[in-house]
């Protein structure tokens, strides 16, 4: 992963490839976050973390499966107010990202 679209860009320039390559990887390329887990347990409400419960606000209701009405197992939360400046994803800076998976589905 590239911290940069530059970074990208320069790694591809002194690689072997050919040039029209190149492009191709850069007009693909899109933003990402890595997110590295931390052993341990949550010490506060609205910490980013995998697995467990997530911190719902009361107007948030838990997902669940459109056929089932089953809830959908919860993966992760992430802390946006934590995350600023660290990726080039174009994110708000504040509030959370809540991830589910639809473990029925899967999608």
């Amino acid at each position: 992963m590239f911290a940069t679209h530059d970074a990208l860009r320069a790694s591809l320039a002194a690689s072997d490839l050919k040039p029209t390559i190149q492009e191709q990887f850069l007009t693909l390329a899109r933003p990402t976050a890595r997110l590295a887990a931390t052993p341990g347990v949550p010490t506060e409400p609205g910490q980013s973390r995998f697995g467990g419960h997530p911190d719902l606000p009361a107007e948030i209701e838990w997902p669940a499966h459109a056929g089932t009405g089953e809830p959908l197992p919860f993966l992760a939360q992430v802390n946006l107010t934590k995350i600023v400046g660290l990726t080039d994803l174009e994110l708000p800076t504040s509030g959370h990202l809540y991830f589910f998976y639809d473990s029925i589905e899967q999608p």
